[in-house]
Formats: C-alpha cells, sequence, structure tokens
C-alpha cells in the first residue's frame, strides 16, 4: 500500500517524473546492448561461414560486454578486443573484391551493416595483404566503464584515446597519415607526447590496468620520437618538446645515440625540411 502512494506521487510531480526517467537513463542504455551476438549472427554466419572460433569468440566477448560491471571486465574487454581484430581481419569473406569501381559501394553499404551489428568493432576498406581490415573501436567500452563510473578507473581509458582517438587506425594522434605511401608526420611539439608519457608513468605507477594498451602507445611514442623524420609543427615548437621529453624516454645507450642524431638533425634542418611532405 505504502509503495502504490509513493509511485502514485511520483508521477504527479513532474520533478520526481524527471528524477525518476534520469535514474532509469543508465538502465535503459544498457537494456538496448543485450542480445548483440544473437541478433548479429545472420551477418556473423554470412560474412564468416562455418568458422566456429569466430563464432565463440564473439559471444564471449558480448556476453562479458554486455554484462560489463567493472574494472577487470572493461580491461579485458580492451585486450581481447585487439585478438578479436585479427582474428575477424584473416577470417571475414565478403564473397567479392571490395577494392573495384563496382563494387566499392556495395562494400562500404556492408561495412556500415557490420559496424551497426557488431559494436567495438569498425570495418573498413583495407591496405596491403588484407582487402577488409577490422579496427578497434573504443567507443561503447568508455560508455559502458562510464555507466559504473563508481567501478571504473577510467584515466586510463582517457590515456587510450588522448593516442588513439574513438577508432584505432593505421596512425594515431600523435603522427598524422597526411598522404598513402608516405612517412607519417609527427606532431611532436604538440604537447601531445610529452602529455602521454607523463600520464602513462603516472598511472601504471598505481594500477596494472591496460598495461598491454599503455606499454604500446608508450613504446610507439618513443620510436615516433627518435626516428620520425617528418613533423607538423615549428622547428622551435620541436625541439622544445624534445628535450623535455628525454628523461620520459628511458632511453637505452643505443637509444641515446639515436636521440642525438635526430636532435642534431632538427637542429640543423629548416622548417620547410622539417615539414616536407613524403620522403
Amino acid at each position: 500500500m505504502i509503495f502504490i502512494i509513493f509511485i502514485t506521487f511520483i508521477l504527479k510531480s513532474n520533478k520526481m517524473k524527471k528524477l525518476l526517467f534520469l535514474l532509469m537513463i543508465p538502465v535503459m542504455c544498457f537494456g538496448q546492448q543485450k542480445d548483440i551476438y544473437k541478433n548479429a549472427l545472420p551477418l556473423i554466419n554470412k560474412y564468416f561461414p562455418n568458422n566456429e572460433l569466430v563464432q565463440n569468440k564473439l559471444q564471449g566477448f558480448y556476453v562479458k560486454f554486455e554484462s560489463c560491471r567493472d574494472t577487470n571486465t572493461v580491461d579485458w574487454l580492451i585486450s581481447k578486443q585487439t585478438e578479436l581484430c585479427a582474428l575477424l581481419t584473416s577470417s571475414i569473406e565478403l564473397g567479392f573484391d571490395p577494392d573495384t569501381d563496382q563494387t566499392r559501394r556495395r562494400a562500404y553499404e556492408t561495412y556500415q551493416l557490420l559496424n551497426k551489428a557488431l559494436p567495438c568493432f569498425s570495418f573498413f576498406e583495407g591496405r596491403g595483404d588484407f582487402p577488409t581490415v577490422i579496427h578497434e573501436h573504443f567507443s561503447p567500452i568508455v560508455d559502458a566503464a562510464k555507466r559504473n563510473r563508481f567501478l571504473v578507473d577510467d584515466h586510463g581509458l582517457e590515456i587510450i584515446l588522448d593516442a588513439w582517438g574513438t577508432t584505432k587506425f593505421y596512425h594515431s594522434n600523435y603522427a598524422a597519415d597526411v598522404c598513402c605511401g608516405c612517412p607519417f608526420q609527427s606532431d611532436l611539439g604538440s604537447g601531445l607526447h610529452s602529455k602521454l608519457l607523463i600520464a602513462i608513468d603516472g598511472f601504471s605507477t598505481g594500477s596494472d590496468l591496460f598495461s598491454e594498451s599503455l606499454e604500446e602507445i608508450r613504446m610507439d611514442v618513443k620510436e615516433n620520437a627518435l626516428y620520425n623524420t617528418r613533423y607538423l609543427r615549428s622547428k622551435q615548437a620541436i625541439l622544445k618538446e624534445f628535450e623535455l621529453i628525454k628523461p620520459l624516454l628511458k632511453l637505452t645507450e643505443k637509444e641515446a645515440l639515436s636521440y642525438e642524431k635526430t636532435k642534431a638533425y632538427i637542429e640543423q634542418a629548416t622548417d620547410e625540411e622539417l615539414q616536407a611532405v613524403g620522403g
């Protein structure tokens, strides 16, 4: 009886209606994520025919995703997402060549269907050995973490997004892909290299979450700083951040020699040479 009176009071009060709606949003959003694998199964069977490994891996992934309630599950999802992208890329069978004038639109429409049906994965036209490549799409996992913010230290996810963006493509946010076949243009001098290295050191000191991804970012930032010879920023900005990150790079003896060689190149080059595309 008391419960009925309470519900009646809520429904009669506009403010309480709004409060009830806000409280229900996480529940509704989470409910929309149910049965992903079941709903996607026709497409999985079509483009990954008779592939029990893909089916089992995807089913296990989405069971975890739909029941995400703790930091360890978020960590697991990020780790398994990378493994699954490699498996899906090597296993997908479109049934046609996506890289022709006649089929490119059909491929795009197929990728859109798969992107919608399989959250956490982004299907794109490939490069090199694979006509279709599947990339990690982080937004659904980030949203799942936010729904359980009181359980998730999401600073590690912020570092991943700062480095790779919401989808992990061939390039990163600290190295631009300015043209096909050209070396990436480093964004050293923007402050992002130092921001990432400082953030990774700080986060890793108190947590082992996302360790594989953060170590991959740290090593790639180091490689980009030491061996890249094309840049987006001015010579002054490049040198300033290059000197700032030296202690953060944790250089080996051999890497220290590479650091000095790259620094000498930057000091001697003009802005035009540093920002040249290609080469």
